[in-house]
């Protein structure tokens, strides 16, 4: 199976634009990154692909069995999803003991439902995944997985097909009615956001099927370069829903099409790498890190844009020392342990 670096590489810019969102307001004009929660539709359409070509033709052959695709899945996703948790409830902890809210016992329920990455009702702490808000994106990359190791992995190429383009009319719908994407992870949005997250999905499905009709590429600077322009827009108003639909189901899927063909010995190559490595651990764990940064900023009075780049730099450099120290090596203890592959070997991360 070929492992596509450049859409390795593009997940950790997906990653980093995602962390400059979540505090957009601390940039020039007091806008950043806007549009970068379509970071999250991008990574669901890079999952569909990815997952489809991994998993697919194993899957019809008998190669794998369900079960051992769900433990796949599992040891892929939870230990980040855990650790995000924790991080989570140090600071979540810190606040209730420092004013009551949220009180621990609620707290501590809340923990437990993020660790499963399962959404908490809006009584416990007003959020689905309050203990470490990027979850909600990694409840509906299991679910779909299940999805697809239960039904999508079946379908022709055309079905799969005729599925993304039911989703682009999804999309559609979203787009004319929130006049944005970026639904799914309020309390009772959980309807729209499986119509959010699985057209994506579909839609890289899709693209894997079709690649080897797709002749253009672009090197690996260049597509980082347009994937990060697309996430800077900010003053949109009502077209910002036409303009999500237009990146999601037109923009995303050629540049990821024109991604594929990126070398392993290209000179970029360890830029890519580097950002593939630290995707999944700072998108899990950067926000509860965030946290920790505003206080601090906060009690040393320091300037948004020195609160924006400390919160990068500290959020990237924990990623990759929880990849390497903590991720890797308990992935490996547990496929070791469960008699699976001795290493996992991820390529395009789920999620988000």
């Amino acid at each position: 199976m070929k492992h596509y670096l450049g859409l390795d590489g593009l997940r950790g810019v997906a990653a980093v634009a995602v962390v400059l969102f979540h505090r957009r307001w601390l940039g020039p004009g007091g806008h950043f990154f806007d549009q970068a929660h379509l970071a999250v539709n991008f990574f669901f359409i890079l999952s569909g692909f990815v997952i489809d070509h991994a998993y697919a033709d194993r899957l019809k052959q008998g190669g794998i069995s369900l079960g051992r695709f769900v433990t796949s899945r599992i040891i892929r996703l939870y230990p980040l999803i855990i650790l995000g948790t924790a991080l989570g409830f140090t600071y979540w902890a810190g606040e209730s003991l420092r004013t009551g809210q949220p009180a621990m016992g609620t707290l501590f329920l809340a923990t437990l439902l993020s660790a499963l990455c399962l959404p908490a009702p809006s009584s416990l702490m007003g959020e689905m995944f309050a203990i470490d808000r990027p979850l909600w994106s990694l409840f509906y990359e299991i679910v779909a997985n299940l999805i697809f190791v239960l039904i999508l992995f079946r379908l022709p190429s055309k079905a799969v097909a005729m599925l993304a383009a039911i989703g682009v009319a999804a999309s559609l719908i979203l787009a004319l009615r929130f006049n944005v994407l970026n639904v799914g992870y309020k309390n009772g949005d959980i309807g729209w956001g499986m119509l959010n997250v699985l057209p994506s999905f579909v839609m890289g499905m899709a693209l894997n099927r079709m690649r080897g009709m797709w002749n253009f590429s672009m090197p690996f600077w260049l597509s980082s370069v347009l994937l990060a322009a697309t996430f800077l827009p900010h003053s949109l108003g009502a077209w910002q829903g036409v303009y999500g639909l237009v990146m999601v189901t037109t923009f995303y899927p050629a540049l990821i099409l024109s991604s594929l063909d990126f070398e392993e010995g290209a000179r970029s190559a360890a830029a890519a790498r580097f950002s593939a490595f630290i995707s999944y651990p700072l998108y899990a764990l950067h926000y509860p890190l965030l946290f920790w940064v505003s206080k601090v900023a906060d009690k040393f009075d320091l300037p948004g844009k020195v609160e924006l780049l400390a919160g990068l730099l500290i959020s990237v450099a924990v990623a990759w020392i929880a990849g390497k120290y903590y991720d890797e090596p308990v992935r490996e203890f547990l496929s070791k342990a469960l008699r699976k592959r001795p290493k996992l070997n991820p390529t395009v991360s789920e999620a988000s």
